[in-house]
């Protein structure tokens, strides 16, 4: 779908084994998921959907070379800002009435936080640029995995199925593989430069 939607180039076939892999792992861990609830499914399943069309466009557009990875970022906030303001607005909290802004330590830590916001960001779009959506999707996979693993043992509120933990297991190993496969076939910085060599003597 990220290669089809986002027209890059054809998927090898090992590279397809692993992202089947993942996909058939997640499905396996939702058939053992003991406190399963459809609303909360309902939810994951869309912010994948919206998480995998960011990611297609962020890579179409930086194709185009129309936006720069900061002019991504500008324009991505103007387009959130009013759905930020009605979630605010329905909300019905004060800023100015909260009592952490006399405290300079809290004044620290926000901004702290808005400042590791704008890496994580810049970072993800740098992560979609240079290696591709689907790539990127994949790190993502990887990242929720290992904090599911950690979860397990110190969460407290996991409930344990061999089914679900087979299931998360299947989905990690596919994902560890689809990294080395897809990393260990891309050429090394000295052989594409050889490329080109021989290519502007040719």
């Amino acid at each position: 779908g990220f290669r089809w939607c986002g027209r890059e180039r054809a998927t090898d076939s090992s590279t397809g084994v692993t992202v089947f892999a993942m996909i058939f792992g997640v499905i396996v861990a939702s058939l053992g998921d003991l406190a399963f609830e459809l609303s909360g499914y309902v939810l994951i399943l869309t912010n994948d959907a919206l998480t995998a069309a960011y990611s297609i466009y962020i890579k179409k557009i930086d194709d185009n070379k129309s936006l720069g990875r900061l002019g991504m970022m500008y324009y991505n906030s103007i387009v959130s800002l009013p759905l930020a303001i009605v979630i605010f607005l329905a909300s019905g909290d004060s800023v100015s009435d909260f009592e952490g802004w006399s405290d300079p330590w809290f004044c620290f830590e926000f901004f702290a936080c808005n400042m590791l916001g704008f890496i994580l960001i810049y970072s993800s779009i740098l992560c979609t640029t240079v290696c591709g959506a689907l790539t990127q999707n994949v790190v993502g996979v990887l990242k929720n995995t290992v904090m599911t693993y950690f979860g397990m043992w110190y969460g407290g509120d996991y409930i344990f199925s061999w089914v679900n933990f087979t299931g998360i297991t299947i989905s990690a190993f596919g994902g560890v593989v689809y990294s080395y496969v897809t990393f260990t076939g891309r050429d090394s910085p000295s052989a594409v430069k050889k490329k080109q060599g021989a290519t502007s003597i040719a």
